[in-house]
């Protein structure tokens, strides 16, 4: 008979069947099993609230510190692609350097004060480099410090007012 098909039936497994549904390690507590249903059940809601609130709170953090990340890169990258134009050692060294600038910002929780601070003590180090090294001048120097103070100023005033928010 190879050509009648049989149909058989599934297989069972008794250990998957009668083995507990348990998730959450606190609900193997002494003090869980002794509660009521409703109140357990009441409990597993919060505990998933909870959780869910806390992945949403790790997802807003990465989420903050990307943006810091790329605030600085714009600011740092335009203000190299003005003053040097598209010269792959500026611009290498503006990426790198911002990237610094955004998890100092983060790492800080900078807001009105620290940002600029960090932003402009950052890009008067890096001009500074550039100067010692014959790559740059002193009227970029201070153009482009004073802009980026001026520009991540903006950035810690709008920082502080997201924290508000």
């Amino acid at each position: 008979m190879a050509g009648s098909k049989t149909a058989r039936a599934p297989r069972s497994r008794p250990e998957l069947r009668s083995a507990p549904a348990v998730c959450d390690p606190r609900e193997t507590a002494p003090e869980f099993v002794a509660l009521a249903p409703e109140v357990q059940a009441e409990l597993r809601l919060g505990w998933r609230e909870s959780d869910a609130r806390d992945e949403r709170v790790r997802f807003l953090e990465r989420w903050d510190r990307k943006r810091g990340m790329l605030e600085a890169w714009l600011l740092v990258g335009f203000t190299e692609l003005c003053l040097y134009g598209f010269d792959w050692l500026h611009l290498f060294a503006a990426s790198a350097l911002a990237i610094l600038i955004g998890e100092a910002w983060w790492r800080c929780r900078a807001g009105q004060m620290a940002t600029p601070a960090i932003a402009a003590s950052a890009s008067l180090s890096l001009q500074m480099l550039w100067l010692v090294t014959g790559h740059g001048n002193a009227f970029t120097l201070l153009t482009s410090t004073s802009f980026i103070a001026f520009a991540s100023a903006y950035l810690g005033l709008r920082r502080g007012q997201r924290g508000s928010e």
